[in-house]
C-alpha cells in the first residue's frame, strides 16, 4: 500500500452509532470518521428500522 492509498483510506472511512430507544424506530446513523461537528451535520446518513440490518443478522 503507498502512502496516498493509506491516506485515502483513512480519509475515506465510515463510522455508524445506532440509536435505540424504547417504543421508537431503530436508527442508524452513518458519518465519515474525521469529520468535524459542523461537517457532521452536513454529511451523514440515517436509516430507519428496516432499513438497515446488524452485522450479526447480515452473516
Amino acid at each position: 500500500m503507498t502512502p496516498d492509498s493509506e491516506e485515502n483510506t483513512w480519509q475515506n472511512s465510515i463510522s455508524c452509532v445506532v440509536i435505540r430507544e424504547p417504543d421508537e424506530i431503530d436508527q442508524c446513523i452513518l458519518y465519515p470518521t474525521h469529520s468535524t461537528d459542523d461537517e457532521i451535520k452536513e454529511i451523514y446518513i440515517n436509516a430507519e428500522g428496516s432499513g438497515f440490518v446488524s452485522l450479526e443478522d447480515a452473516q
